[in-house]
């Protein structure tokens, strides 16, 4: 799955081909674009004096040979930003919630700088699409074989005790293995629109870290009863 407009799509492939000529059924194959996309965009760039044609065959101009290189270095500094936001964003609305410092650690493997985890991590926060939200563990039931985490989320700012209280009363009285410690998480909070094709980022183009995130997420809360004290 690519991510490129179609014209920088077919800019690359004109640019990395030989200096020979090329068809658009050459086109087509290279870029698996349809005949459509590549058929506007071809009459496109000869009507701007990018391209000629001879019969069934287009050649590269002057002008093209210099815009393209402008043209596909500026793209690739802009793809790396956006591959960034689908990253990050796509990890968050898979997995929610997640520990800031695992989260970090992903996107350093996948090559991207700590400013830049930084940076979008702050910006999202302030749009509103993440926020902070204190996990706190109660402890662990049994449930046939298994040991299952019980607790419960709160806003970062409500006092807990009187809910940590219940909570405990609760658990104390059907058997539990109490163990009592807080950590602040990240969750997604993205419109339909941005994390839909982020989470096909993930899905189809970040193995890797999917897998790696999919490992280390901090288990959620699934024992009965569930408490959120936040609008997740």
């Amino acid at each position: 799955m690519s991510h490129l407009p179609v014209l920088v799509e077919v800019v690359i492939y004109i640019h990395d081909s030989q200096k020979g000529g090329f068809t658009r059924e050459e086109v087509i194959d290279s870029t698996r674009l349809s005949p459509e996309e590549v058929d506007e965009t071809l009459n496109l760039m000869i009507e701007k004096g990018l391209l000629k044609v001879f019969g069934n065959r287009f050649f590269r101009t002057p002008a093209f040979d210099e815009i393209a290189p402008k043209l596909i270095s500026i793209y690739s500094d802009l793809r790396g930003e956006r591959s960034i936001e689908l990253a990050l964003r796509g990890a968050l609305s898979l997995y929610s919630p997640l520990r800031e410092d695992m989260l970090k650690r992903a996107m350093l493997d996948l090559g991207f700088s700590a400013e830049e985890f930084d940076d979008l991590l702050i910006a999202d926060l302030q749009k509103g699409y993440i926020r902070r939200v204190r996990a706190v563990h109660v402890g662990k039931i049994r449930s046939g074989s298994r040991l299952l985490p019980v607790g419960f989320y709160a806003d970062l700012d409500l006092d807990v005790r009187p809910f940590l209280e219940e909570f405990l009363e609760y658990y104390r009285r059907i058997g539990f293995i109490e163990e009592i410690f807080e950590e602040v998480l990240l969750i997604g909070r993205y419109p339909p629109e941005i994390a839909r094709p982020a989470r096909e980022y993930i899905k189809n183009e970040r193995v890797e870290v999917r897998n790696q995130l999919r490992l280390s997420s901090p288990p959620i809360f699934t024992s009965p009863p569930f408490l959120s004290l936040t609008s997740l």
